[in-house]
């Protein structure tokens, strides 16, 4: 017999037997009408099917419509119109849009901004809103987040606020960024200084200029300790206080030579100076190198004196301040080693 199914007829709790029945006596009797009946006509397990059952898949679950649609325009006239439950967009540029379609109560529309960098415009139709914002104001979807709207009547969409928002949060996105690849402890260029465990930075650049202390400017100063051995001066060599860098500039505010250093080898006749290659602030006498001094002496002492003109002069832009030889032609066979500490103030 045509649309026939077995059912199974219980007698009693130990009888019972099977019986063949047209399909449309059995939905009789469960109480279906036909029209209801149809909704099964033509539904796919996992595939939604407009005006049909939804029937989940082995996987339990069910696919609804989605598209990819490319943002467009710059208003409610000409951007891009949404037909699918779910939008993954492209093409977002802060201006581009999407349009949602005719709003219907607990009509749900998803819309994924795709791009990394820019917000998304989705408007509703002219004469419909989102939330409170008013017929043919946009609503934006800030950069790779989704934003899933909810219609409430036929001119009314409610969505919440972006994902990745936060109460009273008032930083942009830039402002934020300034943190990512920040280091603990480690200054990186262009990011948010973070103090280490014990409060410090490894290294901190600070413009001469923008470096004040009750409005008035206060350069950075800084010592260095040098040890100047004969091994490094001889053969015209130099023993490096400060490297230079483009647009560096430095003045010497003091100098000591720290006592109990080693004599430089007798026989030489070479003075040792302070120099950018241009100016000399200080230069040892032969003798007092090579006999070394027992107690420190501070720039202006005899053994380490001013010199004319340039106790309150910059070094050279980028040169590179060191000590080297001066005067004399013989140098000190490798013999040798006397330490100083120098302070520099940075001036550019």
């Amino acid at each position: 017999m045509a649309n026939t199914i077995e059912v199974i007829v219980p007698v009693n709790d130990n009888i019972q037997y099977t019986q063949k029945k047209t399909v449309v006596q059995v939905v009789d009797e469960v109480g279906l009408q036909a029209a209801e009946t149809e909704f099964l006509n033509g539904a796919l397990a996992g595939t939604v099917v407009a005006s049909k059952a939804a029937v989940y898949d082995a996987a339990g679950k069910t696919y609804h419509s989605s598209a990819s649609p490319a943002a467009a325009g710059n208003s409610v006239a000409n951007a891009t119109a949404m037909t699918a439950q779910y939008n993954t967009v492209t093409g977002a540029d802060g201006t581009k849009g999407v349009l949602l379609p005719i709003a219907a109560a607990d009509e749900i529309v998803t819309v994924v901004n795709t791009d990394a960098t820019n917000a998304l415009k989705v408007y509703a139709i002219t004469g419909s809103q989102i939330n409170a914002l008013g017929s043919t104001v946009a609503y934006s979807v800030t950069p790779g987040q989704t934003a899933t709207f909810v219609g409430r009547s036929s001119t009314l969409w409610y969505t919440a606020a972006a994902t990745d928002t936060i109460t009273g949060l008032t930083a942009s996105a830039a402002e934020l960024n300034f943190n990512d690849t920040a280091l603990v402890g480690t200054a990186v260029a262009s990011k948010t200084a973070v103090l280490g465990a014990n409060k410090n930075l490894d290294t901190l650049s600070i413009d001469p200029a923008g470096f004040k202390s009750d409005g008035v400017v206060v350069s950075p100063i800084k010592w260095v300790d040098v040890t100047v051995t004969a091994a490094l001066l001889d053969a015209a060599g130099t023993a490096p206080v400060i490297a230079g860098v483009a647009g560096d500039q430095y003045k010497i505010r003091d100098v000591i030579l720290v006592g109990g250093g080693t004599n430089y080898g007798a026989g030489g006749d070479r003075l040792i100076s302070l120099t950018d290659g241009t100016t000399v602030w200080t230069t040892i006498a032969n003798a007092d190198i090579e006999t070394a001094p027992a107690a420190s002496l501070r720039l202006g002492d005899v053994k380490v004196p001013f010199l004319t003109g340039t106790s309150d002069t910059a070094s050279a832009s980028a040169a590179a301040i060191r000590f080297q030889y001066s005067g004399g032609t013989v140098d000190h066979g490798g013999v040798g080693s006397i330490k100083f500490a120098v302070c520099l103030e940075k001036v550019a």
